[in-house]
Parts: C-alpha cells; structure tokens; sequence
C-alpha cells in the first residue's frame, strides 16, 4: 500500500459539528444521591375522611336549624293569644312563590288621633305595638307603644307608609263685588297621622284555585282571619274561618 493512503487509514475520523457553539452534555453523577422512588397518588374520585366528616355535620347542623324554625312557628301558634279579624284582601301572584291571597285587616291602617299620639311622632320602619280590646267581634285598639306591654294582649308590626292628613272646612267669603263665595280652610289643630303597618300577615299562599276561591269568600264578607299573638305580640296566621267554620293550617 502506498505510504500517502497508509497515512489516511491511521487517522481517526474527524466529524465536522452539527449545530455550532452546541455540545452533548456530560452525564454527571452526584456522590451521595439516590434517585427517590416514586409517590403513590391518591386515587381519584375518593374524599378524604375528614372532609366528609365535615359536610356531614354541615348537614346535620343545617336539617336541626330549619326543625328548630318549624318546631317555633307551631309553639307560636299553640300557645299564643288567639284573635280573628276581618279581612279586606287582594289576589295578586308572587311569580317566585306563587299564588297567594293578600290579606289586609283593620288594624293595617290606624289613625292617630284615635290613639292620641301626636303628628310626625312616628316615621317608617319604626316598630308599633297596639293594645287590643274585644268589642262585639272586632278587637280595637285602645293604646299605642313602642313595645307591648304587660297586661292585655297586644300586637307589633312595623309602620310601612305614615300619610298626613288634614281636616278642611267650608267656610262663606264676601269678594269685593258683593258675591257670596265658599273657600275649603284647614281646620286649626287638625293636622294627624295616618299609618300603614305590616304584622307578617299579609300573604296567605295556595293554590290557583284556592285562592280564586278565597277571593270571591272576601268579596261576600265570609272570610275572617284567625291570629295567635304571642306575649311579646309577634302575630302568626293560625288559619282562617270561613262562613263561621274554622279551618287552621297543620305544620306537620
């Protein structure tokens, strides 16, 4: 073999880089370190126990607040004072809650002057407890305070709306031309209240057809309103009498 192709076998191949300024990384191993074994996960789809421990009780607790809240509500309509009202109701429909009679009694409107009470002396949202007496088959209120009382049975409610209103008089003129001409004057010291309560008995809830029913029953005057008051005169609808008949509402 000639000297010049001998020399070329000898030499080791000599590649060209692929990628400039890049090299292969050397593998280097840490003195000392373990690769760590792989961590089983949890399995999908499983609650842990305590969570679930958790959202029981939350549970638990919320099925004992609303037996509390029924189990009041029939106390309250056992143990309390029971008066019936006549009623002046309307039938509109709660679009979130249904159908329901709106019910309004005497004691929804009260005069001021009937009571005593001076002009301005309550305003919106305060809280009015009325002390009640029976005359015939009405209950009339005979005394007004800003809670109720010891003695008698009373009802609260809220005031809604207050109007003022004022008494008006004819009285007779003479105008500069001899004619005789009749003015409408305020009378002096006539300036009264007039409230708008609310008690939390404005809506009684039924049916289409039942409440169709009750609608016509007020328009006849055969329908009463029965309330238990309690002694701190929170009012609670009991059920309603009917032609004289009593039909109360079951909680259970």
């Amino acid at each position: 073999m000639p000297l010049c192709l001998r020399h070329l076998v000898r030499q080791p191949a000599q590649h060209r880089r692929l990628l400039p300024g890049r090299r292969r990384p050397a593998l280097r191993r840490v003195a000392g370190r373990r690769p760590r074994p792989a961590q089983a996960q949890p399995h999908e789809g499983r609650v842990p126990m305590n969570a679930a421990l958790r959202l029981l009780a939350l549970c638990l607790a919320m099925s004992l607040v609303l037996a509390a809240m029924v189990g009041l509500h029939a106390q309250a309509r056992r143990s309390g004072t029971e008066i019936r009202l006549e009623t002046e109701p309307v039938d509109p429909r709660d679009w979130l809650l249904g159908y329901y009679v709106q019910l309004q009694t005497p004691l929804h409107r009260i005069d001021t002057r009937d009571l005593g009470l001076m002009p301005r002396e309550w305003d919106t949202g305060d809280r009015l407890c009325l002390r009640l007496e029976e005359r015939g088959a009405a209950w009339t209120p005979v005394e007004a305070a800003r809670e109720s009382g010891d003695g008698g049975v009373w009802i609260c409610g809220r005031v809604e709306y207050r109007f003022e209103m004022t008494e008006f008089e004819e009285v007779e003129r003479q105008t500069e031309s001899g004619e005789t001409v009749i003015e409408q004057r305020p009378v002096e010291g006539s300036l009264h209240d007039v409230l708008t309560l609310r008690y939390n008995l404005e809506r009684y809830y039924a049916d289409p057809e039942t409440a169709a029913e009750l609608d016509t029953l007020r328009n006849q005057g055969r329908l009463r309103l029965i309330v238990s008051l309690s002694d701190s005169g929170d009012a609670v609808i009991k059920g309603l009498e009917i032609d004289g008949e009593d039909h109360l509402d079951t909680v259970f």
